[in-house]
């Protein structure tokens, strides 16, 4: 089983590469709000929370806040949310739409059944995860790594940025 799932995990994480020229696009966006006024906002939802934590206590621009989706009220144009979600409701769309009518740019990461997510948001990084990554002998799938897929996207984001501001600071 141990197998199984290191072999999927990593086939996972080359489609994920494989969105290399929309991760580098999404590095240009954030960069924008880091040389301006903006703050980058995480907005992690469902199995997915963990990750804002992770992604703030490692911010080396300082410009990045957790948010809950409750409070987008503070998030302004000059601000980008990268919202991170293991699969997308009609609560989520609502949300993206409300920021997006406020001219608010949106990096959308999902995970599964995300239907819309992937067409409304200016930016979207496909995760893979429509199911488990091994089969069980009863014909379930289990083993769903969201927060460890979400992370490295989130890595990959952060290699763009980093990138994009060296070039900047030149």
């Amino acid at each position: 089983m141990l197998q199984i799932f290191q072999t999927q995990f990593i086939g996972v994480l080359k489609q994920i590469k494989d969105q290399e020229e929309t991760i580098e696009e999404c590095g240009r966006a954030l960069a924008q709000a880091v040389v301006g006024e903006g703050t980058i906002y995480i907005i992690a939802d469902k199995e997915m929370t963990p990750i804002a934590s992770a992604i703030v206590h490692a911010d080396k621009t300082n410009q990045m806040e957790a948010l809950d989706k409750e409070n987008i009220a503070i998030i302004t144009p000059a601000d980008r949310v990268v919202y991170f979600t293991s699969y997308s409701s009609a609560g989520d769309m609502a949300m993206i739409e409300s920021l997006l009518e406020r001219h608010i740019t949106v990096i959308g990461i999902a995970g599964k059944d995300h239907p819309g997510i992937d067409q409304i948001c200016d930016f979207f990084i496909n995760m893979f995860l429509v199911h488990g990554l091994v089969p069980t002998d009863e014909g379930e799938r289990i083993g769903q790594p969201f927060v460890s897929v979400g992370l490295y996207v989130f890595e990959l984001l952060s290699l763009a940025l980093t990138d994009i501001l060296s070039e900047y600071e030149e």
